[in-house]
C-alpha cells in the first residue's frame, strides 16, 4: 500500500496547502500565474529552484513529528520530477560548452540533497513532460509496494522562463486572457511556476490518505495531442488497480483549457463514466500549467478536498462547451458532491504520456503488509542487449518512413531510436516479437536534449517541432510509433550517470512489478551537440527478462548477455556514461567473454 503522509506546495497561489485552498475558493487574479520574486540574470535559477523546494519541505516536515521524520530519512528513497530544470541557467549563452554528460535536471536534485544532508537509499529524476511528478509518483509505489525503500520523497519544480514560454507561444497554445477549462470560450492555457513535496510511506496511519490506484500510459499518437483512448485507458486502470468499488467522488481533471485537451479528457469521461459523470473540477483556471508539478499540486488538492470535506469550482467561466456532456462544477453548480472520500486526478502531457492517481480516505481497519528487507540476491535477471551507431543524413528520407507519419519532425535523437529499432528489427525477426511484447519502457536520455534546446534557441525559439523535442520523453513517441506500442513509459535523467542510473532502475523496475519483461533503451550523443555529422548517437538497448530458456532458444553464441545479481553499482569516475558507452561498444564490437560495469554488473557472452 502506499500513503500520503505529508505535503507541501508554492503557486502562484501562495505557498502551503492552505494558500492553495484559498485559491481555489476565490477567483483567479488578475495578471500571470508566476512567482513575483524571480531571479534576475543568469545562473541563479537553480538555486532558485531549489530554494522553493526547502520552502515546500519545510511545509512538508511541519506535517510530521519529529520521530515520523527521523524514521522517514533512514530508509528514505527520493525522486526528483522536471521538465526542464535549471535550463534557463545556461541555454541563452553566446558560447555554449556544456561538460559532458551535463543535464538540467539532475544538478537541482544533487543541490537540494546537498542542503539537506539527505542521503537517501535511492534516488533519481523524471522528465516525463506534464505527467512527470504522476510518473514519479507511480515509480514510487512500485518501491513501497517490493520494499525496497519505506518512504519515497518525491520533488517536483519547474520555473517559466523564456524558454518555456516561447516553445509554448510557438505551439500557439497560450491564452490571450485566462484559462477557462471545457469552457465554450476557451481559447488555450497559461502557464504557471510551481514547487511541490510530497512525502509517501508504506506504512499504515489512519491519518494519511491511500493513494490506492496508479496508472501510466505513453502511446505513439499526436505527439503534441493528448489521446482519448488513452486517457480512458489511464483513468480506468487507475480505478481497477484501486479499492475503490464505486465511482469516484469526485475527478480533477488536467483540465489546461486547449480544444485539444479538454474535448479528449470529456470524451474519456463519457466513455468512461457514461452521461452521468462524477462531479469533475480543475486547478490550472487558478494556478496554471505548472508543467511537470501539475500532477503533484492537482494531488495536494484532492487531499485538501478529503481532509475539508469540500470540492472548489472552475470559476473562470460559468458556461460549458454545449458539445461537452459531462459534470463540471461552476460558481452556483448544484452537483457538488455531498461527501469526498475518494478523488480521481488526471494528468497527460506531450509526446502522449497519460497517468490517473486515484486517492482515498484510508479505512480504519487498513493493515501493512509486511515487507521484510533482506540482503539475500534478487533472482537473476538476463536480457538480450544491442548497440548500435546508426548513420545517416537528417533531411534523407528514411527506409522507415511509412511507420512515422511525421519522421520529417524528428531530431536527431528521436531519428536515432527509429533508425536503431528498424535495424535490428531487420537484422533478427526475434527482436521485433519480443519487443511487440514488452510490457514497459525505460528510456534513459543521457545529457537530455541538449542538442535540441540548442538547436531551438538559434531557431529564435519559434520552430513548434524543434520546442516539443526538447521534451526527453517525445523522442520514445516516435519510436512507439513505429512500433505501433503503448504502455508504462519513464525517462530518467541523472547527470553523467543517467545510462547506469537508468539501466539500474529498469532491473529494480523489472524485480518491483508483475511485468514478464522491460525494455531498458539508453541514447547517448557521440560528438559535439552542435554538429550535424553522421553517427551522432550511440543506441544501447537491453530487453530485460527471466526467461532464460527463451533467451537461450533464441541468442545465438555472438550474443552479448547482461544479467544483476543483486543491486547494481554504476562507475564511480568522472564521466561514468562515457566509460559504459565505450564499454558497451567494444563488447559489442570486439567479443569479448565479461565485461565489468560495476562489482555486481557486467556484460557476459552468452553460450550454448
Amino acid at each position: 500500500m502506499t500513503y500520503l503522509v505529508s505535503y507541501g506546495c508554492s503557486t502562484a497561489a501562495g505557498d502551503g496547502g492552505d494558500a492553495l485552498w484559498q485559491g481555489l475558493s476565490t477567483t483567479a487574479p488578475k495578471g500571470d500565474f508566476l512567482w513575483n520574486d524571480h531571479p534576475s540574470g543568469q545562473g541563479k535559477v537553480k538555486d532558485y529552484l531549489v530554494k522553493k523546494l526547502l520552502g515546500c519541505w519545510e511545509d512538508c516536515l511541519a506535517g510530521v513529528t519529529e520521530s515520523e521524520a527521523r524514521r522517514t530519512l533512514s530508509s528514505l528513497g527520493v525522486i526528483f520530477a522536471s521538465t526542464k530544470g535549471c535550463l534557463e541557467d545556461y541555454i541563452w549563452q553566446d558560447t555554449l560548452d556544456l561538460p559532458s554528460g551535463y543535464d538540467p535536471i539532475y544538478p537541482v536534485l544533487k543541490s537540494f540533497l546537498d542542503e539537506t544532508n539527505i542521503a537517501p537509499k535511492k534516488s533519481i529524476c523524471i522528465s516525463n513532460a506534464c505527467s512527470s511528478s504522476h510518473s514519479a509518483i507511480c515509480l514510487a509505489k512500485k518501491w513501497l509496494d517490493k520494499g525496497v525503500v519505506e518512504n519515497v520523497l518525491i520533488l517536483s519544480v519547474d520555473f517559466i522562463g523564456p524558454f518555456i514560454s516561447k516553445g509554448f507561444s510557438s505551439l500557439k497554445a497560450i491564452s490571450a486572457d485566462h484559462p477557462k477549462p471545457f469552457s465554450e470560450n476557451r481559447d488555450g492555457l497559461q502557464l504557471g511556476d510551481g514547487a511541490a513535496v510530497l512525502l509517501l510511506s508504506g506504512k499504515h496511519n489512519p491519518k494519511n490518505l491511500k493513494i490506492s490506484g496508479v496508472s501510466l500510459v505513453a502511446i505513439g499518437k499526436n505527439v503534441t495531442r493528448p489521446n482519448s483512448e488513452a486517457c480512458t485507458q489511464a483513468l480506468r486502470a487507475a480505478i481497477t488497480s484501486s479499492s475503490v468499488t464505486e465511482i469516484p467522488d469526485l475527478i480533477i481533471a488536467h483540465g489546461t483549457a486547449t480544444a485539444a485537451n479538454d474535448s479528449a479528457e470529456d470524451g474519456a469521461f463519457r466513455e468512461l463514466f457514461g452521461p452521468e459523470t462524477p462531479p469533475i473540477t480543475a486547478t490550472k483556471w487558478r494556478v496554471g500549467h505548472t508543467m511537470a508539478v501539475s500532477g503533484a499540486i492537482d494531488l495536494i488538492a484532492a487531499a485538501e478536498s478529503i481532509k475539508r470535506q469540500k470540492s472548489f469550482s472552475i470559476n473562470q467561466s460559468e458556461v460549458d462547451d454545449p458539445s461537452f456532456s459531462a459534470n463540471y462544477l461552476r460558481p452556483g453548480s448544484k452537483t457538488f458532491p455531498e461527501r469526498i472520500e475518494s478523488v480521481l486526478v488526471n494528468s497527460m502531457g506531450f509526446g502522449g504520456i497519460h497517468s490517473s492517481i486515484l486517492i482515498e480516505q484510508t479505512p480504519c481497519n487498513s493493515t501493512t503488509i509486511n515487507r521484510t528487507q533482506t540482503d539475500k540476491p534478487t533472482p537473476r535477471l538476463f536480457g538480450k542487449v544491442y548497440v548500435h551507431q546508426p548513420t545517416f543524413k537528417l533531411d534523407d528520407q528514411p527506409e522507415w518512413s511509412h511507420l512515422v507519419k511525421r519522421w520529417y519532425q524528428l531530431d536527431l535523437a528521436a531519428r536515432s531510436l527509429v533508425e536503431s529499432y528498424y535495424y535490428w528489427s531487420n537484422l533478427n525477426p526475434v527482436y521485433t516479437t519480443l519487443m511487440s511484447e514488452i510490457p514497459a519502457f525505460v528510456l534513459a536520455s543521457s545529457e537530455a536534449s541538449n542538442a535540441t534546446d540548442i538547436n531551438f534557441v538559434g531557431d529564435g525559439g519559434t520552430s513548434p517541432s524543434l520546442f516539443t523535442h526538447t521534451l526527453p520523453n517525445i523522442r520514445a513517441a516516435a519510436l512507439f510509433e513505429a512500433m505501433n506500442w503503448q504502455g508504462p513509459l519513464f525517462c530518467f535523467q541523472f547527470g553523467s550517470e543517467t545510462l547506469s542510473h537508468g539501466l539500474i532502475e529498469a532491473c529494480n523496475y523489472k524485480h518491483c512489478s508483475a511485468h514478464s519483461s522491460v525494455s531498458f533503451t539508453g541514447i547517448r550523443p557521440n560528438k559535439d551537440p552542435k554538429s550535424l555529422e553522421t553517427k551522432n548517437y550511440s543506441v544501447m538497448q537491453v530487453i530485460l527478462t527471466e526467461e532464460t530458456e527463451l533467451l537461450r532458444h533464441h541468442v545465438g553464441s555472438s550474443s552479448v548477455t547482461i544479467f544483476n545479481e543483486k543491486t547494481a553499482i554504476p562507475y564511480r569516475k568522472e564521466n561514468p556514461d562515457d566509460a559504459m558507452l565505450s564499454n558497451w561498444l567494444q563488447a559489442h564490437e570486439s567479443g569479448c567473454n565479461k565485461l565489468y560495469l560495476g562489482d555486481n554488473f557486467w556484460i557476459e557472452r552468452d553460450s550454448e
